[in-house]
């Protein structure tokens, strides 16, 4: 069997508004069913129709006031997709904490800011769907070494590839994923800056994600690597740090 793919369930987008014209055109043309069926049986098959249409528009009435007020955070419609840091809090599952948005915003604008071309940036990966995984990916635009890691075997050469994946492709997603984590989770500055010559990283982004899903010991590397020279940290706030690849 085969996992489900997002690329499939938007091609739903486009058939749903071709399939609701052409039912608005056969309704009007069939006059409600009342030209194939006379009498009483046309009015009961009017009745169905209405019934159905009814029932199709209770989300519509019921479920846009709320997508569109945002009432849990009091935020107004807008166009801006990053509004609601600036009030939400993420629960992450993995260190069973909460933690604030605001400085996510402010890191990640400033990464739209101030970063020029498309850097190669590393980020935390986490184990769980729901997180801030791939965030900077995600507002920014830069590549990252590697993105939600279950996406990507389901659409390149992961579990649902079979004889369709060449051989030196073979597991370069979990191979991504293990050095990911070991990049992080590494004492040794050394192993660390042959991972960043490996994928051409220029960035490093450290928040309360990569605190939560990566040792602390890990992550102490990179002030070390900072006073030696290897490393620039261009930005940081109270959550988020970022460094610059310097040699």
């Amino acid at each position: 069997s085969t996992g489900r793919m997002n690329t499939v369930f938007k091609l739903y987008l486009q058939a749903w508004v071709l399939m609701a014209l052409a039912s608005a055109f056969i309704l009007w043309r069939m006059r409600f069913g009342l030209e194939l069926a006379k009498g009483r049986g046309g009015r009961m098959w009017r009745n169905f129709v209405l019934l159905l249409l009814a029932a199709a528009l209770v989300y519509p009435i019921l479920a846009t006031p709320d997508r569109s007020e945002r009432r849990l955070l009091h935020i107004p419609p807008t166009r801006d997709g990053m509004t609601f840091m600036n009030e939400a809090s993420l629960y992450d599952y993995d260190a069973e904490t909460w933690s604030s948005l605001r400085p996510e915003r402010e890191a990640l604008e400033w990464v739209q800011d101030n970063v020029q071309g498309s850097p190669v940036v590393v980020e935390g990966l986490g184990q769980r769907y729901r997180s801030l995984r791939s965030r900077v990916a995600t507002y920014t635009g830069l590549p990252v070494v590697l993105g939600w890691e279950w996406h990507q075997q389901q659409q390149r050469c992961g579990r649902y590839a079979g004889g369709h994946c060449p051989p030196e492709q073979q597991g370069v997603v979990q191979q991504r994923q293990a050095d990911v984590e070991r990049f992080f989770a590494t004492t040794r500055p050394d192993e660390a800056k042959a991972f960043l010559e490996k994928y051409g990283v220029s960035y490093i982004y450290v928040g309360d994600h990569e605190r939560s899903v990566h040792p602390a010991e890990g992550l102490d590397k990179f002030e070390q690597m900072a006073a030696a020279g290897d490393l620039a940290v261009v930005y940081r706030n109270e959550a988020v740090a970022i460094y610059l690849v310097t040699t």
